[in-house]
């Protein structure tokens, strides 16, 4: 009983609420892309200095890949996790594929909901 008890609680405390504000723009974003995997760049206050958190976890490296960034953050804060997840996808493995793309979400009004472009 105490077990199960102490297993809710940890999962409770663990889960958090994230919030990415994406960029808006009012065009038609790409449809049709399917076998993709999402890549959330989180904008965070560290210390007093803007720092991106970057959640990764359910990257695959033979899918398509979106990356939705919050538009508070400057190119300084989420260049080097780009370039490092990029560098980690030219790695050769059984599990790359050939003609993978990646795409930069934003907020589309019209629809009320993320598209890639």
């Amino acid at each position: 009983m105490y077990r199960s008890l102490f297993f809710f609680f940890v999962l409770l405390l663990s889960c958090t609420e994230e919030k990415v504000t994406l960029p808006v723009i009012p065009n038609k974003g790409i449809t049709g892309v399917y076998n993709t995997s999402n890549i959330w760049f989180f904008f965070k206050i560290n210390d007093g200095d803007t720092v991106a958190s970057v959640n990764s976890r359910n990257k695959i490296a033979n899918t398509h890949l979106i990356f939705h960034i919050d538009k508070k953050l400057q190119l300084k804060h989420i260049l080097p996790d780009l370039i490092a997840i990029q560098n980690k996808l030219k790695e050769k493995s059984i599990h790359t594929k050939e003609g993978m793309k990646n795409y930069f979400s934003y907020a589309d009004p019209a629809h009320k909901t993320y598209a890639p472009g």
